[in-house]
């Protein structure tokens, strides 16, 4: 399966999916509990000593993670999870794993979805006399957004200069969002119609 992203790169997707924030993952308290205050400890651990990254990382960082899940008495947890990084998914194993991996992502790719996204919103892309396709703030951008995609290892199409494609997977299907990256100035005396 392709996971398409029209525009928008990983790291500010990532900003916004919650994995069921309000209700953590999947009711589990404990690992709710440990997930919001031990990562930032867990992945000190498993990146600061060794200078690891990537794979590495998560895999050390979900060690630790059911390691402290079966210290609390929640080896039923653990043990789902294990299976779960293993490739036995259920539905509720599923819901912990991305509710860990979102946590994971939070709190080790921080600095650099601040900084993407930070980026990213400095794009002067509000309508002007220019299509937007041959504006010079949206090409700019969508060199940006190109860039980012290779350095994450991310796909990247350009539709005729309308339309950016990002995703992650290869196949026949493929699931996608769709966002806009054309704003309003910030001061309203600029708009020519109410939002």
């Amino acid at each position: 399966m392709k996971i398409k992203f029209t525009a928008l790169p990983l790291l500010l997707l990532l900003t916004c999916i919650q994995s069921g924030r309000a209700g953590g993952a999947g009711g589990d308290t404990t690992l709710t509990r440990i997930l919001e205050d031990k990562s930032s400890e867990f992945i000190s651990t498993a990146v600061v000593p060794a200078g690891r990254t990537g794979p590495l990382v998560f895999k050390q960082y979900a060690e630790l993670v059911m390691m402290e899940l079966r210290r609390s008495g929640e080896k039923r947890v653990a043990d789902q999870l294990e299976r779960c990084l293993n490739g036995q998914y259920d539905v509720a194993c599923r819901n912990r794993l991305a509710w860990m991996l979102h946590a994971y992502a939070r709190v080790f790719y921080r600095d650099d979805i601040i900084s993407a996204t930070s980026r990213l919103i400095q794009f002067r892309t509000f309508a002007t006399d220019v299509r937007n396709r041959l504006n010079p703030e949206f090409v700019r951008q969508k060199t940006y957004l190109q860039g980012l995609a290779e350095k994450l290892g991310l796909g990247f199409r350009d539709i005729d200069g309308f339309v950016q494609e990002i995703w992650v997977g290869d196949g026949g299907e493929s699931f996608g969002l769709m966002v806009h990256t054309d704003v309003r100035p910030v001061e309203e005396k600029s708009w020519t119609s109410g939002p």
